[in-house]
């Protein structure tokens, strides 16, 4: 199974987006007594328990990756070790310097997307499209736009409440191969897991492919198809749930998935697959 890792580089992001729950990761994560910062030494120590040819990297996580003085260093090094990366960033703390650096080491990013983000400390719009301006003109990338909020997530009721989703539920973006490693190695569900609830392994000790992560992976899939379950997932808008009828349909957040062009693409096609799957029983019955 492809999978992708989420780089946190350091607890505590100073940029406070209004619709980021720092609050919360600052509360689970200090309750772990854990150190903050991703050195790049650290980051070393992973990446020698990933594969680069089942995994890409996401520079994104719980922060804004370029406040870690580090976080230049880690990609470089990423990108020498093989692997593909994303970068999902607000551009705080992303500088001149640090382009030219990525640049002169011949860094190059599967893709790229520029937060557009809400911030009473930190958002000056024209200082946020010079730097993405400057980072197209100087690297390369296969991706590289700018993504704006439409619709702010609950971050599976991190943010704020939401109903509990019943029956048996699916993640349409599959997240629970897309997880987040944090500055202890400590390896977490996915980007949405603010209160860190679920904890699949430490990438210190244990290989991201390992019998031991992957098993608490089984265990996510399997708890999200019992309804008296509590795991994040059904507090989440990614998370959709089934009909009697197989079909998909939606949740709590049913304005949020109807109008993102993003989650119509990935129902359209599940329900092409099932229909399919439909017919051909139905042609093996006759």
């Amino acid at each position: 199974m492809k999978k992708n890792l989420e780089v946190t580089t350091h607890i505590g992001c100073k940029v406070l987006c209004k619709y980021c729950p720092q609050s919360k990761i600052v509360e689970a994560y200090g309750k772990l007594k854990s150190k903050n910062v991703m050195t790049l030494s650290d980051f070393k120590k992973i990446l020698l328990n990933v594969d680069n040819k089942d995994t890409k990297l996401i520079f994104a996580g719980f922060s804004e990756c370029f406040l870690n003085k580090d976080s230049v260093d880690m990609i470089i090094h990423a990108c020498r070790q093989g692997f593909k990366i994303d970068i999902f960033t607000t551009a705080v703390g992303l500088t001149k310097a640090k382009i030219l650096k990525m640049k002169k080491a011949g860094v190059s990013f599967y893709a790229v997307a520029f937060h557009l983000f809400k911030s009473d400390r930190f958002f000056k719009k024209d200082k946020f499209y010079k730097t993405v301006e400057f980072f197209k003109s100087n690297i390369e990338s296969r991706v590289c736009k700018v993504v704006e909020v439409r619709k702010v997530f609950s971050r599976a009721g991190s943010l704020f409440k939401v109903d509990k989703k019943p029956g048996k539920l699916v993640c349409l973006n599959n997240f629970v191969y897309q997880n987040v490693v944090l500055p202890n190695g400590d390896l977490f569900l996915c980007c949405n897991d603010f209160s860190l609830k679920h904890k699949l392994g430490n990438l210190f000790e244990n290989h991201n492919s390992s019998k031991k992560i992957e098993s608490e992976r089984k265990k996510i899939v399997s708890l999200m198809k019992k309804e008296d379950s509590d795991i994040a997932c059904r507090f989440c808008e990614i998370s959709s749930c089934f009909d009697k009828n197989n079909n998909i349909r939606f949740g709590t957040n049913k304005d949020f998935l109807e109008k993102d062009d993003r989650f119509k693409d990935k129902i359209e096609t599940v329900n092409k697959l099932k229909q399919k799957i439909k017919e051909k029983i139905k042609k093996e019955n006759i």
